[in-house]
Order: structure tokens, then sequence, then C-alpha cells
């Protein structure tokens, strides 16, 4: 039987959209641990104990987990996002740092797990990517847990992030189940409407790889996610000059009509890919 602290939203909603609630932090209730790295992890008591059990099950399939990230001040997020931005790049930053305020770890119920292979701890994100086959086994057993993986592949203009497998949300065995078997984002189960699946055309580029332009096409998605009241319809290859172009057809809540809008992308001297600049219809 899952345990509910009666005070705390498990289907609360933080994305770039919608900021934690003030009074948050007063209507969790909080357990810390320390993980093997030595680390001090804060998590909410539901999720906590629901990630127990999960990892628990995990290890009897032979694989190890730990805590790597939960809950997080604005104070912690801020140092995360400079230090990333400082590293990375703004552009690269946003599609995988939530600016303070917005990032669901405020909640408490996110967690970011981190591997142990072979004895080893493998918990930085480049490494944990080479681990594919591991956390498709993880994420088959995490709804059975109450959670649901929150960043998948091919979504980024609904979560507004990149795909990340080791970051799971705890949202209840009934939720996550309804999650789960409809291939739903959280956005769209609790709007309670599917999102459409835009059509990308990555074209032919004499300058970029598609592995490039897929990136550009990353990048565009996330910084879509962030427009309140739109849904994306496809966004297309349009062309290098001086930049290079993406054309976006989009429809929004108010004017079912079908608009246009073009990005901007350059790379800057240090091979990071930023939008210059979107024009977008009126």
């Amino acid at each position: 039987m899952e345990s509910y602290n009666e005070t705390t939203d498990y289907l609360i909603l933080v994305n770039k959209q919608n900021p934690i609630p003030d009074d948050w932090w007063q209507r969790i209730r909080t357990v810390h641990i320390t993980n093997s790295l030595g680390m001090d992890v804060e998590t909410e008591t539901a999720a906590y104990e629901a990630y127990l059990n999960l990892k628990e099950e995990l290890k009897k399939d032979g694989i190890a987990v730990d805590l790597d990230s939960a809950l997080r001040s604005r104070k912690t997020q801020e140092q995360i996002a400079a230090d990333f931005t400082e590293e990375y790049g703004e552009e690269y930053t946003a599609k995988i740092v939530a600016v303070p305020g917005y990032s669901e770890h405020h909640t408490g119920l996110a967690l970011d797990l981190y591997l142990n292979i072979d004895g080893e701890d493998v918990y930085f994100n480049f490494e944990m990517m080479e681990y594919a086959p591991v956390w498709e086994k993880i994420h088959q057993r995490i709804t059975d847990h109450g959670f649901i993986l929150r960043y998948p592949q091919e979504r980024e203009h609904i979560t507004g992030y990149v795909y990340e497998p080791w970051h799971i949300r705890y949202v209840g065995k009934e939720t996550a189940r309804i999650i789960h078997d409809q291939n739903l984002t959280l956005e769209e189960y609790l709007k309670g409407e599917r999102e459409y699946v835009p059509q990308i055309d990555y074209g032919r580029s004499s300058l970029y790889t598609q592995e490039e332009l897929k990136e550009m096409a990353i990048l565009i998605k996330c910084r879509f996610a962030a427009w309140r009241g739109c849904h994306l319809r496809s966004l297309a290859y349009a062309g290098d000059g001086e930049k290079t172009v993406f054309v976006m057809k989009y429809v929004t809540d108010t004017d079912r009509e079908e608009k246009e809008g073009r990005w901007f992308l350059r790379k800057t001297t240090r091979g990071d890919w930023v939008i210059d600049r979107c024009l977008a219809s009126e």
C-alpha cells in the first residue's frame, strides 16, 4: 500500500511554464539519506519509500542504483545553472537545467538515479548514457512503483528538456500505469489531451551532418516548450546562409489556424549551437 502525505499534491506540474508554489516546502514531508558518494540527498517521504522498493527489485535483477539528486532549493538550482552555463553555454544548459523556481527538483518528487556497474559508481551523464540496456530494464520496473520517465525521447516540445533516462518522477501507481500504458507525458495526462506528434524534416545540408541538424531541432523544441498555449505541428530545415534556418508550423489554443515561424541558429566560436532569434507569426 502506498504511503501519502495528505498535504502533498503528487500530481503537481512544474515545468518551463509553471513555477513551484511559494508554500510548497511547508506542504511536504522529507527524509535525508547519504548516498554511496557520501552526499546528502533529501527527498519526499512517499517518493523515497517507493524508490527503496524499486531499488530492492532492481537488485534482484542484478542492477544497482543510488540517488544522485532529489529535492533542491532555489539556491542550489542557481548554482547548478551557473556552473553548467559557464562550462557548456546558455543554450545547452537550457536543454537540461531548469531556471531556478521552475525545476521539478524543487518538488522532492523527482529523483535522479545513478548506476553502480561492476562495483564502480557511474554518475556522470555522458557515462550513464552508455548503458542504454540497463536503463531500459530500469524503465520497465519503475511504473509498478509509481514512477514515470519524466523526460522521454522525442517529447522535448512538450516537456522542454532532452531525454534523461536517470530522471524519474513519483506520481503514484495508478497514475504511473495510465501514463505508461497510454504513452503520455505528465503534461498530456494532466491536460487530458494528447499532443500532436510534429513532423521533423532534417533535409540535407552540405555543411552539417544529420546528427548536428537533429541537435539544432532539439534545441528549438526545448525552447518552444515555454510557449504557453502553443502546439508544434512541424519543423523543417530550410537551408544554410549566414545562419542555419528552420521553418516551424504551429497552432495556438485561441486560434487553431496554422501559423509559421522561422528559427535562426548559429555556432559560437567554441562550437556551441545557439538560437540567434525567432521570427513568429503575429
